[in-house]
């Protein structure tokens, strides 16, 4: 009876310990990458020189902002992109003080 019961128990520990590392597996292995919520254009930059002038030039959804820099700039903007505009997934928070300007917060090209 003792020997039924030992490998029923090593049967349970085997099955437990593969759903763990299965969950393991599945839960910490990739992280989902973030989604850009919106479509927009990077047109160029501006050159102006004012309290709220100057930057990175984005179309979004009938607007224009400005942002004053691109995170991961490398990846969104090669040598070979000299023509504008870049057709972006993009997304951003408003900065404080110029309505015209935003902080990207998420930035890829399409």
């Amino acid at each position: 009876m003792d020997r039924k019961i030992y490998y029923s128990f090593k049967n349970l520990k085997i099955l437990l310990l593969s759903l763990l590392l299965i969950l393991l597996h599945s839960s910490s292995g990739v992280e989902k990458s973030q989604d850009c919520r919106y479509y927009g254009n990077l047109t160029g930059w501006d050159n102006s020189r004012c309290g709220c002038c100057s930057g990175w030039i984005i179309e979004i959804e009938g607007h224009t902002f400005l942002a004053d820099s691109i995170p991961n700039k490398k990846q969104v903007l090669s040598p070979k992109d000299t023509i504008f505009p870049i057709p972006v997934d993009i997304d951003f928070t408003p900065e404080e003080f110029c309505s015209s300007r935003i902080v990207i917060t998420c930035i890829k090209k399409r």
